[in-house]
């Protein structure tokens, strides 16, 4: 997700009339809106999370819902090792998404909070957090989920990602484990993206320490991104999206392999236990972002609190997003970099971390690596990659060429 401007200097910009559409805008035409988009992240809202009184099991905090008084979009948990959102969009059966839970991480999901949409323009009225303590749930009983203990997937993966680290680290440092490095892009990247849902899993692996080199306000957004040239406008800026001159299109996060909205999601600490919370977050936000793209990404707003295996570090994403309108799309990947320094302050820190965090003087926080560079790609887009089932590894920090292998062993 590109994300150069951030939301509340596209609101200012929009008043003023700086945002003009690249098509003819006579009298805007009506189209019945999708009513999906209820669980979409726009332009006029922000992600509001409501931390219960103490954790819950799912079952509860379903039953709980009713009792917010506005539309849960997402059911927020933490277990410390692994964190997420269940949504409902998916059309997920929360029996399925439990048992896979617990076929993945020996455990269930600590529910601590709702997750709501709330009119970005009266949050930042009301100058409340984009996190705040209730009392809900406090006649339920708290739920003390077991430590996670990886299942064998996951295992073997994790195993995997070791023998690696302890090869690199033995060609270039003849054994030793103290090295400390400047590249912060990650080594190595094994992406998923496979059919039911649709489906999303990832990993990334730095092998030498390299991402510890990081700026402690930086973040990093893990993005599988969709493409489509046969929309009316594809070279417009989000939201400024058309169906034909003077019609917009509510559809525009829809046209696509996966919709930009609306998943269930994780992102897990894969060697040892986080120092403290990798503050993951769904980045819904694609304000700046082209019509044609659709930006699937996770981000961790705290990626050093990464635990590590010597020098070894690793983190594993799955999301399961809504159906888009189309069977396939085009791909490509990516890791950017991004601050949180528009997060720290209000109107920032009323906001979600995917409406705060960006790129916006980025350059005068921090130089990049190597110098003036923020990104670090899995596959380019000029490949024609398409989905599902299209599965790549990309090493050599995005050095070399990415390595498609087939899905089904």
């Amino acid at each position: 997700m590109f994300k150069n401007v951030i939301r509340a200097s596209i609101v200012v910009a929009a008043c003023i009339g700086l945002l003009v559409p690249a098509v003819a805008a006579s009298a805007e035409s009506s189209v019945a809106p999708d009513p999906a988009q209820i669980y979409a992240d726009t332009p006029d809202t922000t992600n509001v999370t409501l931390l219960l009184a103490h954790t819950v099991t799912l079952q509860d905090a379903i039953k709980l819902s009713g009792a917010v008084g506005e539309p849960v979009v997402a059911y927020a948990y933490d277990n410390v090792q692994t964190m997420g959102e269940y949504s409902p969009a998916t059309g997920l059966d929360p029996a399925k998404f439990l048992a896979q839970f617990q076929e993945d991480y020996g455990t269930q999901p600590a529910v601590n909070g709702f997750v709501v949409l709330r009119d970005a323009e009266q949050q930042k009225k009301s100058k409340a957090l984009d996190v705040q303590q209730t009392q809900l749930g406090s006649t339920y009983p708290t739920y003390v989920a077991p430590s996670v203990k990886f299942g064998p997937k996951i295992a073997a993966r994790i195993e995997a990602g070791k023998q690696a680290a302890a090869k690199k680290q033995e060609a270039e440092l003849g054994g030793a484990q103290t090295l400390a490095v400047s590249d912060w892009r990650p080594d190595d990247a094994n992406i998923v993206t496979g059919d039911s849902s649709p489906f999303i899993w990832s990993q990334y692996d730095w092998l030498d320490y390299g991402l510890y080199s990081l700026p402690n306000n930086i973040g990093l957004e893990f993005e599988v991104n969709e493409h489509n040239d046969s929309i009316f406008t594809p070279n417009n800026n989000r939201p400024n999206c058309y169906l034909s001159p003077g019609t917009a299109d509510p559809y525009y996060k829809s046209r696509f392999w996966a919709r930009n909205y609306g998943w269930t999601w994780q992102a897990t600490n894969i060697y040892g236990t986080p120092v403290a919370s990798i503050q993951a977050y769904a980045d819904y936000n694609d304000l700046s972002d082209k019509c044609r793209t659709n930006s699937i990404a996770i981000g961790l707003r705290k990626p050093k609190n990464l635990d590590n295996y010597q020098g070894l570090s690793g983190v594993e994403i799955q999301i399961s997003a809504p159906a888009g309108l189309v069977t396939s799309s085009k791909i490509s990947g990516n890791v950017q970099a991004v601050t949180e320094s528009f997060c720290l302050s209000w109107p920032g820190n009323g906001m979600s971390s995917t409406d705060c965090m960006g790129v916006n003087a980025i350059q005068n926080e921090w130089g990049g690596y190597p110098a003036g560079n923020y990104n670090r790609g899995t596959l380019a887009e000029s490949r024609g990659w398409v989905t599902p089932w299209k599965c790549w590894t990309s090493g050599n920090r995005g050095l070399d060429a990415p390595v498609a292998y087939s899905c089904f062993g």
